[in-house]
């Protein structure tokens, strides 16, 4: 037995020896690697950099003018690399006066500045967001070392916006000029100097309408009957689409509206899968003779000015892919950007809508926008900026003259009542249930409200009821999903709705069951009156 304890204490000893002697060599080891190569940025930074998802400035070289040792493809993308990201952290650091986020990327002698600037605002309760849209680096010497390179980096677009106490007081979209030196430290290239040599602020060009006013449009919000919002990009089916462009045109629809979801898409690394298959839409409504109002940035919730770049590349690389197609009617930014004004105000929603707008015009600007607004009562906002002016009607029939006369009073450029519609949905539990009978009774009254007005333009919410919906759009409570899958004139069996005869002037004739005029609501009230009173004579009879 003694001997048995004696073999384990032996055993635990070496056991004990081995794990402390790894512990020391790992040490050892980290130390060692801390000094011959750097800390790890993203460690220092207090935040995860990612290749290529944080921060995407348009970038050109021009290294004809350098002196020196020559560069080589490997040493400028390394240049480029730590040159933005120093530009990130730099922009990070006021944002949110972290002192020790740019740490690893500026040489000792370049944070004193930075350190000042920071401890001041920090002091003082500003905050400073900032991100820089364009970099034209002009290398003008190389060290034949290469330890140290000087460029100048020209014409940078930047915008800035500087709050105190949570209040803008200052938003500025400029041009400006530096003089850059960058020293090569543990293998990254860190800023010595970033000296401003000139400064012009951005002149914002008024917006000329380019829509002419006469076009009549008669559309419809459109996605597939079986795979609505999301799932028309990820299920993508040419087949199903040709066939259902092909019964919007007969339905007499000149125009249909389909949306880009932001994320689905691939932000800001779109996928040329998805770029196809938006070519292969256009194309398809192009055979049908139909024109597309094309919405992007669809469950987009972001407007932070750091994220400006992502959006930039988004916008880049849909547009110049699609720009010029015959059937492309118009760009809406955003739909209903005005209900994200609560949970990230105002202020920071349309300076993101104004900045879109002008990077959609620096891409096609040829090609008509506009902001589908939620109510007539927001198309006040950024009117100078869009071609269009759009907004969406969920009232009663009966309010909409009155919005649609004082909007026309408020603005000479083309209107569009880009979203408008009834659910049918109709069950026992759901107080504001409606038959198919009040759907087509809601589109007979707003056509006669439109034909009050001269070529009014209108877009349908919309061509199909969808049997399911996913989840993440709408949530699942069935209150809120289930009217949603309601709005169509084209039931879930493929039955023109009664209202399929008002919406337009339409050849296909409904398939209306009687059944379906019967507010179930309404009924299951009915019906619980008649049994509480039942109920209630016989309380009565039995207390006598």
């Amino acid at each position: 037995m003694n001997i048995v304890k004696r073999h384990i204490k032996q055993v635990s000893i070496i056991i004990v020896f081995i794990l402390i002697n790894f512990l020391i060599i790992s040490v050892i080891s980290k130390i060692y690697y801390e000094f011959n190569s750097g800390a790890d940025r993203s460690t220092s930074l207090h935040i995860e950099l990612k290749s290529n998802d944080y921060y995407l400035p348009k970038v050109t070289f021009n290294t004809s003018n350098s002196k020196g040792r020559k560069l080589n493809p490997e040493v400028l993308k390394n240049i480029k690399n730590d040159y933005l990201n120093a530009w990130y952290v730099k922009s990070y650091a006021l944002n949110y006066n972290d002192i020790n986020s740019f740490k690893d990327f500026y040489t000792d002698s370049a944070q004193v500045k930075l350190t000042d600037m920071i401890q001041y605002n920090y002091k003082n309760e500003i905050s400073v967001q900032s991100t820089s849209l364009q970099h034209n680096l002009d290398v003008q010497f190389f060290s034949e070392d290469g330890q140290l390179v000087f460029l100048k980096d020209i014409n940078v677009e930047e915008i800035i916006d500087v709050s105190q106490n949570g209040i803008s007081i200052n938003n500025e979209q400029s041009f400006n000029d530096y003089d850059v030196v960058l020293l090569l430290e543990d293998g990254f290239w860190r800023v010595r100097h970033l000296i401003k040599t000139k400064h012009q602020e951005k002149t914002l060009q008024k917006t000329e309408t380019v829509m002419p006013l006469s076009f009549d449009v008669k559309g419809i919000n459109y996605y597939p009957q079986k795979t609505p919002w999301l799932e028309f990009w990820t299920q993508f089916d040419s087949s199903i689409i040709d066939k259902d462009f092909n019964k919007i045109k007969k339905l007499d629809f000149n125009v249909i509206r389909i949306f880009i979801p932001y994320e689905a898409f691939g932000k800001a690394t779109v996928s040329n899968q998805n770029i196809n298959n938006l070519k292969t839409t256009l194309d398809l409504a192009d055979k049908n003779q139909l024109k597309v109002i094309i919405t992007f940035f669809d469950f987009y919730s972001d407007y932070r000015i750091s994220d400006y770049t992502l959006c930039d590349r988004h916008l880049e690389q849909i547009i110049t892919e699609i720009k010029g197609h015959k059937a492309i009617l118009q760009y809406d930014i955003k739909n209903e950007p005005d209900l994200d004004f609560k949970n990230h105000t105002k202020i920071k929603v349309l300076k993101w809508l104004s900045f879109i707008s002008e990077r959609i015009k620096q891409y096609d600007n040829k090609t008509p926008i506009t902001i589908g607004w939620s109510s007539a009562k927001q198309t006040h906002h950024l009117k100078d900026k869009v071609d269009v002016v759009s907004f969406h009607f969920y009232e009663k029939p009966i309010r909409f003259f009155e919005r649609y006369t004082t909007l026309k009073s408020m603005t000479d450029k083309p209107i569009i009542v880009q979203e408008f519609g009834k659910h049918s949905y109709n069950s026992f539990w759901f107080p504001y249930s409606n038959t198919e009978a009040n759907q087509a009774d809601y589109y007979k009254e707003m056509q006669k409200q439109f034909e009050l007005f001269d070529n009014i333009s209108f877009v349908s919410w919309t061509l199909y009821d969808f049997p399911k919906i996913d989840s993440s759009v709408f949530g699942s409570l069935p209150h809120k999903i289930q009217p949603q899958k309601n709005y169509g004139i084209i039931d879930v069996h493929g039955n023109y709705k009664e209202a399929s005869k008002f919406v337009l002037n339409s050849n296909e004739k409904s398939t209306v069951n009687s059944y379906k005029y019967l507010n179930k609501f309404i009924v299951s009230v009915i019906i619980f009156f008649l049994i509480s009173i039942i109920i209630f004579v016989k309380y009565r009879k039995r207390k006598k």
